[in-house]
């Protein structure tokens, strides 16, 4: 419509005088044809496809994996070491593996970190040393052409390592500063009280430091067991990018080819988890955080992607139950987190959320009846249908980029597993029904497994769970968890 009839039609409008000739105007304009936009109905989602992994075994026993990828630039090589005793590992010895975590990368026999990192950084290279109580970590991703120099200065930071004691110093100050703020941090206090109520005293994976373990650190120790375990442990590498099979084997053997494939770590010891009610007091904190967790599966159980379909309609994602309910209809919080933890001897299944002070039993209570509706069953076909396009989409970023696919082939690997194997569970998802999820659902969500813990002020939080029926086991201080073992 021109400008100046527009004008014209306002004019008379406000006269009371526009009414024939204006829905004489709008009769004219809805005759026209237009073309009609119509969202497509999704198909059933399907699995990518998967790329050929060639596999090796170099000089000195360590298993490599190789994915040619010649049209990204890059190439990534990750590689894990497995410690011998592993997850079984408690008081010293995990002590002194959290010490070399700490100093990896910060000298060698060669150069000083500032100088390890510097050339790191000139070469473009993204990199990551890591010890934990799986083991020794190396990861790196570069532009091509830049691999060669870079992998020798990472073998050179594990191989070569050099630590002082001013680095030990510096360790075991940042460790003293991090634990005095524990009784302050809402998070770290919550995620002690969920350890310390599922997990047995005498397991390795209890949470038993606490201020005041950082004394008698010793660089000597650290370096000695990263020794022993580059002497005695298992180790996996894998290399993804645009190098053919040939090149990234004489890459591997030039610089970690010395690397062993000896023992496997230690089976972890399985536990009774404990269940229960825990409160954690954190005088004036303005919101609870909760979280429910109930024993899972391992990750070598064939109805493992199923429980993740089951977490991801429950509240793992933005079109989650939960989310919807304490989200978008009660807006009681931001997000709703969800998750399944699936190690080599046991599992968790995890949903956790924070909510105002004042609403802590209610978020309670309907993250309660939610969980109850799951485990009697009812997943919809559409849930489901979201769920599967979920896990295929997953599995296709994890197949995009070179450095989120070195470290999963090796972890696979690592575990007795195999992109075939993935594959197969994936697609034995993506053919499952909602009575398969039921079926899981009943597995998982028994009422009396459950495991709650609210972390939040106690004069708040108390008053509201006993009014609601619900029975605390342990109300336990800030302070007092803060140096529990």
């Amino acid at each position: 419509m021109r400008p100046a009839r527009a004008l014209a039609l306002f004019t008379l409008g406000l006269m009371g005088l526009a009414g024939p000739w204006a829905h004489a105007e709008e009769e004219a304009v809805l005759a026209v044809e237009r073309p009609r936009f119509v969202l497509p109905t999704p198909g059933a989602p399907t699995a990518p496809r998967l790329p050929e992994v060639k596999t090796t075994t170099l000089s000195g026993g360590a298993t490599a994996l190789v994915v040619t990828r010649k049209e990204i630039p890059l190439v990534a090589v990750s590689a894990r070491v497995v410690w011998p005793e592993g997850n079984t590992v408690t008081g010293e010895a995990q002590r002194d593996g959290w010490l070399v975590n700490g100093l990896l990368g910060t000298g060698t026999q060669v150069r000083d970190g500032e100088a390890l990192e510097s050339e790191l950084d000139r070469l473009g290279a993204s990199w990551g040393l890591s010890f934990t109580s799986e083991g020794l970590a190396i990861e790196l991703e570069v532009p091509l052409g830049g691999e060669d120099a870079s992998l020798a200065l990472l073998a050179e930071a594990v191989l070569q390592a050099d630590f002082s004691r001013r680095e030990v110093r510096r360790v075991s100050r940042d460790w003293r500063d991090g634990y005095a703020v524990v009784p302050y941090d809402i998070r770290e206090l919550h995620d002690r009280a969920v350890n310390h109520l599922i997990v047995p005293e005498d397991h390795p994976h209890r949470a038993w430091d606490v201020a005041g373990d950082q004394r008698g650190l010793r660089a000597a120790r650290a370096e000695a067991l990263l020794s022993d375990v580059l002497r005695r442990g298992k180790t996996t590498v894998s290399v993804v990018g645009a190098l053919d099979e040939a090149e990234a084997v004489a890459l591997l053997e030039r610089h970690l080819g010395g690397l062993t494939g000896q023992e496997r770590a230690a089976p972890t010891p399985v536990y009774d988890p404990g269940v229960g009610t825990w409160l954690v007091d954190r005088p004036g904190f303005a919101s609870g955080m909760i979280s429910v967790s109930s024993p899972g599966l391992t990750r070598y159980d064939a109805d493992l992607p199923l429980a993740q379909a089951l977490i991801d309609t429950l509240a793992a994602t933005f079109t989650s139950r939960l989310m919807t309910e304490l989200r978008e209809v009660r807006g009681l919080t931001y997000g709703v987190s969800g998750w399944i933890w699936a190690g080599d001897a046991q599992g968790r299944l995890v949903v956790a959320v924070d909510v105002p002070e004042d609403k802590v039993a209610e978020a309670m209570g309907v993250i309660e009846a939610f969980l109850n509706t799951a485990f009697a069953g009812g997943i919809t076909a559409e849930e489901l249908r979201r769920a599967q396009a979920g896990a295929a989409q997953r599995t296709a970023r994890r197949l995009l980029l070179t450095g989120s696919m070195a470290p999963w082939l090796v972890d696979l690997e690592r575990r007795g597993l195999s992109l075939a194997q993935h594959e197969a569970d994936l697609r034995r998802l993506l053919a499952a029904t909602p009575a398969d999820v039921d079926r899981v659902a009943a597995r998982l969500l028994a009422p009396e497994r459950r495991a709650w813990v609210v972390a939040g002020d106690r004069e708040v939080i108390e008053p509201q769970l006993e009014q609601a029926g619900r029975e605390i086991d342990r109300i336990v201080g800030s302070e007092v968890l803060a140096q529990e073992r």
